[in-house]
């Protein structure tokens, strides 16, 4: 869990962080007990947060989130109501991260941003105009299948989990020059290619620690692979690593703030 106070509504006060429990309810006390720490006696006046996972069509409830399934199905935002009493903006935490790199990241100034964080899993969004794009359930640009055949998603090919089922390695252990790296740069322009044609973005923002870490994939080979593989445009999207790190999701909860 990440916390802030959004100052004048452009910058990040100071950021407190906590594991976040498993158990659902735990994880709202965990979080409300954060925002008192950090609002110090003065009055909550509006929130505005994201959590990981794939919304059911009323936006107040998770349906799918891997990672915390004690959360799915529970009545997230009038719990979170109820916790802070006031207004809640709630969303998936790839689509904040992407909204704050298109209004304070490396995707500031372009018309459509495609956003990308390649972590233990893949999550993405489409910003266009500043505004998450309209759509029913969320994005999920790391579900995208590669292999039919054997049902291989983006996902389960190029993250930080994927990587240690994969290779039985620690990715911070296997050096750059790893032939590693140059296999899951092709595999992401892969994927990069099939979100490109179906969102035609101006610009591709890429977060997560297999791109922001260290060693990380190669944009210059993700660049190369896709400049051959991507014929029916006349040129490929700007190509950006995140700026904002971690705090990408907290800068794009302070645009939220403002709708």
């Amino acid at each position: 869990m990440r916390v802030a106070e959004a100052q004048s509504g452009q910058k990040l006060g100071e950021v407190r962080t906590r594991a976040t429990p498993k158990d659902f309810k735990e994880g709202i006390s965990a979080l409300r007990s954060l925002a008192e720490e950090i609002a110090e006696g003065k009055k909550i006046g509006k929130v505005s947060g994201c959590v990981p996972g794939t919304f059911n069509r009323d936006r107040r409830t998770i349906f799918r989130s891997p990672n915390l399934s004690d959360w799915e199905g529970k009545p997230l935002l009038s719990s979170l109501e109820a916790a802070f009493g006031t207004q809640i903006l709630l969303d998936n935490d790839a689509a904040l991260a992407g909204l704050g790199e298109a209004h304070f990241g490396s995707g500031r100034g372009f018309r459509t941003v495609m956003y990308l964080t390649i972590s233990t899993g893949v999550g993405g969004a489409r910003i266009v105009n500043g505004r998450i794009d309209e759509n029913a359930f969320g994005y999920e640009p790391g579900k995208q299948i590669l292999d039919f055949k054997d049902g291989s998603t983006l996902e389960s090919l190029i993250s930080g989990g994927a990587f240690m089922k994969r290779f039985h390695r620690n990715p911070q252990e296997v050096p750059t020059i790893d032939p590693l790296w140059r296999e899951l740069a092709e595999t992401l322009a892969h994927g990069l290619h099939n979100s490109i044609v179906h969102w035609s973005p101006d610009a591709i923002v890429l977060g997560g620690a297999m791109v922001l870490g260290n060693p990380f994939i190669p944009i210059s080979a993700v660049e190369s692979e896709l400049a051959k593989t991507l014929a029916m445009y006349p040129e490929i999207p700007a190509i950006r690593k995140s700026s904002l790190g971690d705090h990408s999701g907290l800068y794009g909860a302070i645009e939220r703030l403002k709708s």
